[in-house]
């Protein structure tokens, strides 16, 4: 019996042909060619190192991509954002600042059109958090916490997640314990 029949339908979807991945030996290549004088060098390897065909992350990779998005050809820079669009923003701390600079630094109207589809939600999410917690009250009051249900605790209100009840919302009463497992 062939591999592929004893997959379920998500997981033959995840080994269809179409993503050409590329090896760890590969990926040293690519890193070579995003050094290179020819700019369709460049654009293979600003292509390639996306994580959707690398399938995994690295410091060295993320480094590259940032070199390849202050490049002389547009072509390049478009590339690499695209690489961000496929493969999402690193969670790491300043990469919205940094990414920000870079969109700030871009003078080609198209590469600026097609960062900002990748660095406008981030942005709007990171401003969003911000404003509420600027909302949220510095002091805490005593009551039943909704997410692990301890009671006679100090609480604060957590704006992100709303309660439904009695035909009305309200924000959700979280615990400190329980506040900074979800940070």
């Amino acid at each position: 019996m062939a591999k592929a029949a004893l997959r379920n339908r998500h997981q033959k979807a995840a080994f269809r042909p179409g993503e050409k991945r590329v090896t760890r030996e590969q990926v040293r290549e690519l890193l070579v060619l995003s050094q290179s004088a020819d700019a369709d060098e460049r654009l293979t390897a600003a292509t390639f190192l996306c994580p959707c065909h690398v399938r995994g992350r690295g410091a060295e990779i993320w480094s590259v991509i940032q070199r390849l998005m202050r490049d002389d050809d547009p072509r390049v820079r478009a590339a690499a954002w695209h690489t961000l669009s496929d493969g999402g923003l690193p969670k790491e701390e300043g990469v919205l600042e940094a990414l920000s600079a870079l969109f700030e630094a871009e003078t080609d109207p198209k590469v600026r059109k097609g960062a900002s589809y990748v660095l406008a939600p981030a942005l709007a999410e990171r401003e969003r958090r911000e404003r509420t917690a600027m909302l949220r009250p510095a002091s805490a009051q005593r009551g039943k916490c909704d997410f692990c249900s301890d009671r006679d605790v100090l609480v604060g209100r957590d704006y992100d997640t709303m309660i439904p009840g009695g035909g009305t919302t309200r924000p959700a009463l979280v615990c400190r314990r329980c506040a900074a497992a979800r940070r």
